[in-house]
């Protein structure tokens, strides 16, 4: 399989009330793939699991007792002297901070009106070099600004969940784990967990501050994703989904921590779920869907994941 094959699907309907901006996609359609290998030096394999995660040096399962771990990270790089500013979040608006314990722990996806802001604020910082703590929008609205100075990326990951509800998904988070970040923080599991991923030479200047501060673990990788694949596209494909009872939801979590698939097959299958979302909201338009994702739906049409189809 080549990275530029086009997936083809089978014949689904929308997910109920799901739309994708025809515009926004295909702006979106090569960007990743375009600006992955100058920013991290090489493009993502399209086997193994860098197909879902982006370009990986290393990944790491952390938890910190303050809980929000790119916000840890954030303060620890203030810390060391590796920055002289970050720029989070306050109010859904970005700010500029210069120490340490200003440093915001609260997120939340911007707008794409409040997006441009952000640009705006890096390109006039005097504080140099500046770290940034951002969702995928930002970090995309950056790249395309190329601001010409030392920026350390802290791409914040999209909760890796599926909703009952798919009307929800978001189009704009077709990058979910922000591939184009130096290093991705977020998307905490079952025991609060966070993933870290790490791809690049600035990332790893990253890691190496947080230093013992965080307790570190290798993903687990146990169970099988295909029933909860299969289940989340049959729901797909009914007209009247239904949702689960709100007292039902704790007993349905409780048996797919227990026997369903946990750590990396966990976040497989939610990307794969929403990747095929994703795909469909396009109505067949492969111009519209962005092409880093091809590699995840080309291989879900497998054996393995054919009666799934």
């Amino acid at each position: 399989m080549t990275l530029h094959t086009s997936p083809t699907l089978a014949p689904l309907a929308l997910p109920h009330g799901l739309r994708l901006s025809r515009g926004a996609a295909v702006e979106l359609h090569s960007f990743v793939l375009d600006h992955e290998p100058r920013i991290h030096g090489r493009m993502a394999h399209t086997f193994g699991d860098e197909r879902f995660f982006g370009v990986a040096r290393s990944m790491r399962l952390s938890k910190h007792r303050d809980g929000d771990l790119a916000a840890v990270l954030a303060a620890q790089l203030l810390r060391h002297g590796v920055v002289k500013g970050v720029v989070c979040t306050e109010n859904d608006a970005p700010k500029l901070v210069s120490h340490p314990e200003a440093v915001s722990h609260s997120w939340r996806q911007p707008s794409t009106a409040v997006v441009g802001r952000w640009a705006d604020l890096v390109m006039g910082a005097v504080a140099r070099p500046l770290a940034v703590l951002a969702g995928p929008h930002v970090v995309h609205a950056l790249h395309k600004a190329q601001p010409a100075m030392p920026l350390y990326l802290i791409g914040r990951m999209a909760s890796l969940s599926i909703s009952d509800d798919l009307a929800k998904a978001c189009p704009a988070c077709a990058d979910p784990t922000n591939r184009l970040a130096d290093i991705s923080v977020g998307a905490p599991d079952y025991k609060d967990r966070q993933w870290i991923i790490m791809r690049n030479a600035r990332g790893a200047i990253m890691w190496e501050a947080l230093g013992d501060t965080v307790f570190q673990r290798r993903p687990f990788d146990l169970g099988d994703r295909t029933p909860f694949v299969k289940s989340c596209l049959a729901r797909m494909q009914s007209a009247s989904p239904g949702r689960w009872y709100e007292w039902a939801a704790p007993l349905r979590e409780e048996m797919r921590r227990r026997f369903g698939p946990r750590g990396l097959e966990w976040a497989r299958a939610q990307i794969e779920v929403q990747a095929y979302a994703l795909s469909h909201a396009c109505q067949g338009d492969n111009a519209a869907l962005p092409a880093h994702l091809w590699p995840i739906l080309n291989q879900m049409v497998s054996p393995k994941h054919a009666e799934a189809l």
